[in-house]
């Protein structure tokens, strides 16, 4: 699967957006080479282009009913060969999928609404277009997209841009007309019975004004690979099957509109009118569970809501069910913003990481604080404030998908460009509204300032961020040219993949990731600054792989890397079986082409790929074949880090130098990087894992605190919440962390309690209103004192009792310094010293307390006794 394949599935988003009648509306849903350092023996020039106009420059739309195939190529060079075989098509290349039991069929649909099959994946192709409606039609029928079954790969649906469509049990390779003859929006799988599934449909007169009937959207249900198919409700804003890992598989749940009556409104913002209900009887018995619930996710073990709170400000609330839908409590957030949109982006290892879009007015670009939750899904902390998004809800957060409890992502950096570890995170966001550029060749002005983003990498699932280190070097050896302290690398998200192709990780490639990005003070959208970058270690480390942005793709599980740039037209397709440490070229053709996309085989073990982009307006595929080039499969995995064996042992490091990474020490093995070998498709990772013993890097910070970028110390936000019965001049104990969800550390370190002043804004305690109360009383009485004392009808009261003096007293603010006795008399005026500053604390001035040197002494929270305070830091 490509870069760009897998951009779809990144984010998952409670989202909503403007949609017509024909398109569903949205659900909840998460050149200049580097050197080259080992040349190929007997010749390194792998792929030498073809003599002769074997590549045709011809851009006819090819002839109906079949591909065109321009022949195959080899570059040779002493017995190295790179096979390459050419194919274009009738149009640009709109999807491609793979689907049988070895993946090694591929459909690929063009704009056009063709549709193509290969058997040999992807190396000879055959239009099958012609299967639908008989040859006769064959020209009329157009093919609107391809759903895959994910529990059977050989069940394939086609959806047609009409009312037919058609489904296949043997990747297609035969066809039966599904038993529904409407227009379908939407069709969703069952998540383990392949006959089974949804499928939504916009009825009556949405299409045409002659149908008397109401626009409305239903959802039907099929349990027998689409020959029939009943309804299982009208009015629906969204639906799903429930999730396997909860056991509630066959459940329907879906939103739908309260009042079933006319035309069904157009969902452009959240409504009150609007409920989220489950069916367990394909909608026969429709159970409301929450009303105002308008959009939803099913993931694991959790059910996430998106009930509104105002409909006017366009506010929600997200709710949380972790027991099937039985029951739903309301997310903990820790600052008091308005909640507009929320996009899910993991659920994995125990805890909720979610994306909260808090306004959307003003900025340069569309931000959004990430948020993750403790072990119930419920209480959840700030992790990352002004994570970058797009308008639709994709967030630039992704998971290095090889190791476990890593992300990467980028966030608008409110520190006003100085990089200091210590400097605070800043919960109010500024609500954006974003501008973010959907033409390919578009650079940046050079006049326009750039927003402040920058990247970050957390080995600890959020709960701790650091810049991305730069290397030392770029590819051509020469060091960079930046500012001491402001020197990072920084990379591209996936909001930009229009652009530059997003930072990219698979699970079977152990470590690797690639990036498009620069080093710097922020990330660059000038296209004449952006590198490609390539880390061997879950991003901790990088390298320049190359200069200019190129769009790639890991195959052999990691153990080769092929890329082309996609930044301008180019012929040239550059790749390394050694990790990075060195890259060799070849010409795909004598012409070049716009590359769109190289992809490969979901579990990315295959030695051959596919290259396809666009040429003269003709959709240009290339099968790259690279088994050819004759590499031996590698050996030793059982003694990894002998010198007889292809395979070592790596331990993957945190930037404190850890190599505990949520209470567990991982030993991968996986192929050295100098071993000129195959792991071949039986190729399997192997890891050892061993419990580690628990340190500060094992917690994440409780709700009211936070980390900034480079530290591991929980401070307060400003944010926290008020204790019972606190008062402004008391303090509160709390706990500062809590330990990371997923995390297995045992004993070592364990957070002690801090304590915390009370806010400002608490309640006064009694004593407190004694005192004021006799401070305002007395004050009343002096001044009512010395005004009678200096009124000459009454001042003979005082002048009777002794007091005749007391009309000289002057007054001065209590602590103030007296000016050597200026005036020389009580009955000088009394001048305070301008701009005095105390060097030291006042005496009541509220302070932070917190206990973070040593572990908490034995007995301390049986008995209460505290030990001695210290100080940190208020922000």
């Amino acid at each position: 699967m490509g870069v760009k394949g897998w951009l779809l599935l990144l984010c998952t988003a409670i989202y909503v957006a403007e949609c017509d009648d024909t398109v569903g509306e949205p659900v909840l849903e998460n050149k200049v080479h580097s050197h080259i350092d080992l040349p190929l023996p007997d010749d390194h020039d792998v792929g030498h282009r073809r003599e002769g106009n074997v590549f045709p420059e011809s851009t006819s739309v090819p002839p109906q009913g079949s591909a065109v195939f321009n022949g195959q190529t080899e570059g040779s060079g002493g017995g190295r060969k790179v096979s390459v075989t050419e194919i274009s098509f009738d149009s640009a290349i709109d999807d491609l999928v793979w689907c049988g039991n070895d993946h090694s069929i591929v459909l690929l649909k063009t704009q056009n609404g063709r549709l193509y099959r290969s058997v040999d994946g992807g190396k000879q192709w055959t239009e099958i277009t012609h299967l639908f409606q008989g040859s006769s039609r064959s020209e009329s029928y157009r093919v609107d997209s391809i759903v895959l079954s994910e529990a059977d790969k050989n069940v394939v649906v086609i959806i047609g841009e009409g009312k037919h469509h058609y489904v296949s049990g043997n990747a297609a390779k035969s066809f039966v007309p599904l038993g529904y003859d409407a227009s379908i929006n939407m069709y969703l799988f069952h998540p383990s019975r392949p006959s089974w599934a949804l499928l939504s449909s916009w009825e009556g007169s949405c299409f045409t004004a002659d149908n008397d009937e109401d626009c409305v959207h239903s959802i039907f249900v099929t349990r027998d690979m689409g020959r029939t198919f009943s309804r299982v409700s009208k009015y629906v804003a969204q639906f799903s099957w429930g999730d396997m890992k909860a056991k509630s598989e066959d459940r329907i749940y879906f939103s739908k509109y309260s009042l079933e009556s006319g035309d069904q409104p157009k969902q452009d913002g959240w409504n009150n009118n609007i409920n989220f209900l489950y069916t367990d009887d394909f909608g026969s018995n429709q159970n409301i569970i929450m009303e105002g619930g308008n959009k939803f996710l099913v993931s694991g073990n959790y059910v996430f809501v998106a009930k509104v709170s105002d409909s006017v400000k366009q506010t929600v609330n997200l709710y949380v069910s972790t027991d099937n839908a039985k029951t739903f409590r309301r997310a903990v957030l820790p600052v008091e913003l308005e909640e507009r949109s929320y996009t899910i982006l993991d659920t994995s290892e125990g805890a909720v990481v979610i994306h909260v879009g808090h306004d959307y007015e003003g900025g340069e670009v569309e931000v959004g604080n990430v948020y993750i939750s403790d072990a119930s899904g419920l209480r959840y902390s700030l992790s990352l404030p002004n994570n970058i998004r797009s308008a639709s809800g994709e967030c630039e957060f992704d998971k290095v998908y090889s190791l476990e409890g890593v992300y990467i992502a980028n966030f608008r950096d409110d520190s006003g460009g100085v990089l200091n570890p210590r400097n605070k995170f800043k919960t109010h966001i500024d609500g954006t509204k974003s501008q973010i550029d959907e033409k390919r060749h578009r650079h940046v002005a050079h006049n326009k300032v750039e927003p402040l983003i920058r990247s970050v990498v957390s080995f600890n699932k959020g709960a701790e961020w650091h810049y991305l280190q730069p290397p030392k070097v770029d590819s051509e050896g020469k060091p960079y040219d930046c500012e001491e302290g402001k020197c990072f690398l920084h990379l591209h998200g996936i909001t930009q993949y229009k652009n530059f192709a997003p930072f990219y990780s698979v699970e079977n490639a152990t470590g690797l990731v690639l990036a498009t990005g620069n080093v710097g003070d922020r990330l660059r959208f000038d296209a004449s600054q952006v590198n490609t970058f390539l880390s061997r270690d879950g991003g901790l480390t990088w390298t320049e792989a190359h200069k200019g942005a190129f769009i790639y793709e890991f195959g052999d599980y990691g153990g080769l890397i092929v890329m082309a740039e996609d930044q301008r037209k180019t012929k040239e397709v550059v790749f390394s079986w050694n990790e990075g440490a060195s890259w060799f070229d070849f010409n795909l053709s004598k012409h070049d082409l716009s590359v769109n996309n190289i992809v490969i085989e979901p579990k990315c073990s295959s030695l051959n790929f596919i290259l396809y982009g666009n040429r003269n307006g003709v959709g240009v595929a290339f099968h790259l074949d690279f088994s050819a080039l004759g590499q031996p499969v590698c050996k030793g995995m059982w003694n990894a880090d002998s010198t007889s064996s292809d395979y070592e042992t790596w331990r993957p490091t945190d930037p404190h130098g850890n190599k505990c990474l949520l209470g567990r020490k991982l030993v991968y093995k996986r192929r050295k990087q100098a071993s000129e070998c195959f792991n071949g498709k039986e190729f399997k990772a192997a890891v050892d894992r061993e419990v580690c013993v628990c340190t500060p890097d094992d917690y994440e910070c409780e709700i009211g605190f936070t980390r900034a970028v480079g530290s591991n110390i929980c401070r307060i936000d400003g944010t926290w919440l008020m204790k019972e019965g606190c008062t402004s001049s008391s303090i509160f104990w709390t706990e500062a962390y809590r330990k990371i969800p997923g995390d297995v550390c045992t004993a070592g370190w364990y957070p002690p309690p801090v304590a915390v002043p009370c806010p400002p804004h608490s309640p006064l305690s009694k004593g407190s209103k004694m005192v004021i109360t006799t401070i305002l009383v007395l004050s009343f009485i002096m001044m009512a004192i010395v005004y009678i004392s200096n009124n000459d009808k009454l001042k003979h009261v005082f002048h009777n009792y002794g007091f005749k003096q007391f009309s000289y007293v002057a007054y001065a603010p209590v602590n103030s310094k007296r000016q050597a006795q200026r005036g020389g008399s009580f009955g000088g005026r009394f001048e305070p010293e301008l701009g005095f500053i105390d060097a030291e604390q006042e005496q009541d001035e509220p302070t932070l307390l917190n206990y973070l040197n040593g572990s908490r002494a034995a007995g301390a929270s049986q008995s209460g006794t505290k030990p001695e305070p210290q100080q940190i830091e208020l922000l």
